[in-house]
């Protein structure tokens, strides 16, 4: 099928990548690869499948050669590129490649934007060192491309960065077209960061809060947080099962912060687990229309960690998209409620107006 049927490309690769370990699917999906000299991005949806099978490491040679030709197509070696990102050591041969595609261009920096944006994020993910970071951000901000200078905002904003919007100061000039949007983050010193939960919770979740900068609410659990439901904001479209995941952990450290500002007589919040935090009456009498939707979280994260139901012994379901749509309807619901308590409690109204400490976006 995977000779006779190109156009099906994408459903029988799938299919095949599922074989893990397989040492005989691995050796027939190399042949075709070596072979197959009609659709590239048939070859490229192959190598994925590849991937897969065996891994990242057992292909790297193939990955690297097809980054090294630049008459391959950019699909073909954005896949390349996606894989060599699991193997460990192989910042600098993405440096190298991200430098090539900038000098083959010529009049469209957009034609092979995809690939050198790839790239660049492959390289910042191994870098460590300030310095090294420094270099990549260098021929980041010296792109012409949107998407490259977007990406910069982006990587500015991530924990492991060590790289500030001051030590890009030579390269402002460059990326003045978006300054709006670094203004809007915060990245520059004279302009504060925004609150990224209060930011999320009010686009994505139509929670209705006042002016205000959750960073104090959360206290020292702020930057958890913003970890967690940034994933779960990126697997929403992605993966239920990872999306429930994340979100959940997000509303267990949400928890927390709630109890130790309304519900601060509480103790052994750290000694529990997200179950038995919900099953204090005193939660239970404080959202008494959002709890048994906590529960349902609850719920559904347990047929992700456990794929047998430990009661009837039987395989749990696969968390389905129409089921994550459902529960982030009714996420709506509790996080308003949730929000509406925390926000209004006598704790709430000091902490509101404690000064902000400096914290990642």
């Amino acid at each position: 099928m995977l000779s006779k049927l190109p156009w099906r490309s994408e459903a029988i690769t799938v299919c095949i990548g599922r074989f893990k370990n397989d040492s005989y699917i691995a050796e027939k999906l190399k042949a075709f690869i070596n072979e197959h000299n009609v659709y590239s991005w048939h070859r490229a949806n192959s190598l994925w499948a590849l991937y897969q099978v065996s891994g990242a490491k057992s292909i790297t040679p193939i990955c690297r050669a097809w980054l090294a030709d630049t008459q391959l197509d950019w699909y073909a070696r954005v896949i390349a590129a996606r894989i060599l990102l699991e193997v460990p050591g192989q910042h600098a041969y993405f440096m190298e490649c991200l430098q090539r595609e900038q000098n083959l261009l010529k009049s469209d920096a957009e034609e092979t934007a995809i690939l050198r944006q790839e790239l660049a994020y492959g390289a910042f993910q191994r870098i460590k060192t300030f310095n090294k970071q420094l270099a990549l951000f260098r021929l980041i901000c010296l792109d012409k491309s949107p998407l490259l200078q977007h990406l910069a905002v982006y990587l500015l904003q991530q924990p492991e960065c060590k790289v500030s919007w001051d030590d890009l100061n030579p390269y402002h000039q460059q990326i003045n077209k978006i300054s709006g949007l670094i203004k809007k983050l915060g990245l520059s010193t004279d302009v504060p960061k925004l609150c990224f939960i209060s930011q999320t919770l009010s686009n994505m979740y139509s929670v209705s809060l006042p002016d205000c900068d959750l960073r104090l609410c959360y206290a020292k659990h702020y930057d958890k947080a913003v970890e967690q439901l940034r994933e779960s904001v990126i697997n929403y479209h992605k993966s239920p099962s990872s999306y429930v995941s994340n979100f959940h952990q997000f509303s267990h450290i949400t928890l927390i912060a709630f109890y130790e500002v309304v519900l601060s007589s509480e103790t052994g919040l750290y000694d529990t687990g997200y179950a038995n935090l919900l099953e204090r009456k005193v939660l239970k009498n404080t959202l008494p229309h959002s709890i048994a939707i906590w529960e349902r979280l609850n719920s559904m994260r347990n047929r992700v960690d456990h794929p047998v139901d430990r009661k009837t012994k039987s395989h749990a379901t696969k968390i389905t998209v129409k089921e994550v749509e459902f529960l982030h309807k009714q996420l709506q619901v509790a996080l308003q409620e949730m929000f509406d308590v925390w926000l209004n409690s006598p704790a709430s109204a000091t902490t509101l107006t404690a000064p902000i400490s400096t914290s990642t976006l």
